[in-house]
């Protein structure tokens, strides 16, 4: 039997949710801050903000904890970070204390798509890898627009269905619907990986929400919340539903709040979890018959359950080099996509 996990005990139990950020366990080692410090400030400058208009400024992050320390350099008044894990803002509120940084960084355990934020606050809300993995998009989005200050902005990194990443991702997920996540978990610690590898290959197998929304279903739903898009990273044709040559699993908006309006939608319709999309449905890859045919191997039951453990280590290292491949070269060319998944369905159909 499964043993089903709250998302609220996942992070800082399982998997940090931060393992794109620093080659070190230790989360805020000399070495890790200063990566993710470099990281915040490339990205500000992204987002066209610099230290003059973040001086004095009030600023919402939500995750680990780490991104929150980056924007130290800007000087604002006040930096809110937010995270749903008892556990990380546990561990935050140590290093606050011991860097002595309680008039600067408040930490609070919050659910964004359940508990409610300051009104017209912030002039900066970062938010870099959270939005998919909330209850309820919709009313995340909403939430977080009510908190915005008019004119200010938000950094808003989200995962893209239709890529070749996250349809491994999406195997994966589905190869462990019935997996014990304990004993998953102690396996991958036997095998002695690195902490990155069980952090990342964690957070994409077992956390409780995963919910994908294509760009446009994002664009139309911050827009009538308010939010405009003025910028983006990584976004190749938002009209598009699937390209596993030049997709990448993510893409990030750079947003904007254009008025204090009232609302003319009903938040709780948005970006619903029973409306995210499916990268298993075969229906959408009827033009692909090689993905047809390894998602026939599940649907006609022909998956081969010996191994559950293996099979998902090997899928997890063909999802890496996808990864580092398209970070290299911008996109990938159709033999390597089939090569892929060639090896994929030897994996799956491997005893």
């Amino acid at each position: 039997m499964k043993k089903k996990v709250n998302i609220k005990n996942f992070y800082g139990t399982y998997s940090s949710g931060a393992q794109n950020l620093g080659n070190e366990e230790d989360f805020f080692s000399d070495k890790n801050f200063k990566t993710f410090n470099e990281e915040i400030s490339l990205n500000c400058k992204r987002l066209k903000i610099d230290s003059k208009k973040l001086f004095n400024k009030n600023i919402m992050n939500v995750g680990s904890g780490r991104e929150a320390l980056g924007f130290l350099e800007f000087k604002p008044k006040v930096i809110d970070h937010f995270d749903i894990s008892k556990r990380n803002v546990l561990n935050f509120k140590k290093i606050i204390r011991k860097k002595k940084l309680r008039n600067k960084i408040i930490s609070k355990q919050l659910d964004l798509s359940k508990d409610n934020l300051p009104k017209k606050k912030y002039d900066l809300i970062y938010l870099h890898g959270i939005i998919q993995h909330v209850d309820h998009v919709g009313k995340a989005i909403k939430n977080i627009s009510n908190s915005l200050k008019k004119n200010g902005v938000v950094w808003f990194y989200f995962y893209r269905p239709g890529s070749l990443a996250n349809f491994l991702g999406s195997i994966q997920r589905y190869i462990l619907k019935e997996t014990d996540i304990d004993y998953f978990f102690k396996q991958l610690k036997k095998k002695n990986y690195n902490y990155k590898f069980v952090d990342r290959l964690m957070d994409d197998c077992f956390v409780s929400n995963r919910q994908l929304f294509h760009p446009k279903d994002y664009l139309d739903s911050l827009k009538r919340l308010n939010l405009v898009k003025y910028g983006s990273s990584l976004l190749v044709n938002s009209y598009q539903k699937i390209n596993f040559y030049k997709f990448h699993s993510s893409v990030i908006f750079f947003l904007k709040k254009t008025s204090d309006k009232k609302f003319k939608t009903n938040f709780a319709d948005l970006l619903k979890p029973e409306d995210q999309i499916n990268d298993l449905d075969i229906k959408l890859y009827k033009k692909n018959k090689q993905v047809c045919n390894i998602l026939n191997i599940f649907f006609n039951k022909e998956l081969n359950k010996d191994n559950i453990f293996k099979k998902i280590v090997l899928i997890e290292k063909l999802k890496t080099k996808v990864k580092k491949d398209f970070f290299i070269k911008k996109k990938l060319s159709k033999p390597y996509v089939k090569t892929i998944l060639e090896n994929l369905e030897l994996i799956i159909k491997k005893k």
